[in-house]
């Protein structure tokens, strides 16, 4: 009985997960909670990528430039709120730092893609700084 032909006898490089046809092996992408978009993120899947990172790009550039305007108009204030205003630019920072997150998420994923479609090598945020975005998906797409 061979109990890997699901797989074409290759349970290393490819699974079957609802038993209908073989599929490489990808690695986890996401960190938990976010496995959902793993099925969008695989190889054999072109645009939905360059969707979800080109849409990550521009809400980080909204929530940024949101956060930006809102530190701009709380540090403006501290003259007639004699300083109180002030207190809430910690938080808007946080809402600029949100934003620029999304977009080095979004250009990771688009990289990515990039990479996986055409074969190069294009350093990825996460490959140059792991440190600085310790969420952003890592490894490669698929073995």
């Amino acid at each position: 009985m061979n109990f890997y032909a699901y797989v074409d006898n290759n349970p290393v490089n490819f699974i079957d997960p609802f038993g209908l046809d073989k599929e490489k092996k990808c690695e986890d992408l996401f960190p938990p909670g976010l496995e959902w978009l793993k099925y969008y993120l695989t190889a054999h899947e072109t645009l939905a990528p360059f969707v979800v990172g080109n849409a990550s790009i521009l809400a980080g550039s909204a929530v940024a430039a949101g956060g930006a305007v809102a530190t701009g108009a709380l540090v403006a204030a501290a003259p007639e709120t004699l300083g109180l205003s002030l207190v809430g630019v910690p938080g808007t920072l946080l809402v600029v730092a949100a934003g620029e997150y999304l977009v080095v998420f979004g250009t990771d994923v688009n990289i990515g893609q990039i990479n996986a479609l055409f074969g190069t090598k294009i350093p990825r945020p996460h490959n140059v700084a792991p440190k600085a975005f310790p969420g952003l998906p890592s490894g490669k797409l698929c073995r």
